[in-house]
């Protein structure tokens, strides 16, 4: 059964206040090619530090991945 992932809406507000959200990316309909490799650019936050990134998926029969690392902006 095909599922359509929920994407948040986006709150410019809390930036202009200088409160970060949680979640900088978000996308639910991310597709491997057949080797199982994707692509996929996002922008962060001009500000220094590291951040936590978590990379969450599913395969087509129900195989499920997680990847978790630390991304340093300087």
């Amino acid at each position: 059964m095909v599922k359509e992932f929920y994407t948040p809406p986006r709150l410019s507000k809390g930036i202009a206040n200088g409160n970060y959200e949680e979640t900088i990316y978000w996308h639910p309909q991310i597709l491997s090619d057949n080797n199982g490799h994707a692509f996929f650019e996002f922008n962060t936050f001009s500000s220094p530090g590291v951040y936590h990134i978590v990379i969450e998926g599913i395969s087509s029969d129900g195989m499920l991945g997680r990847k978790a690392l630390d991304l340093k902006i300087q």
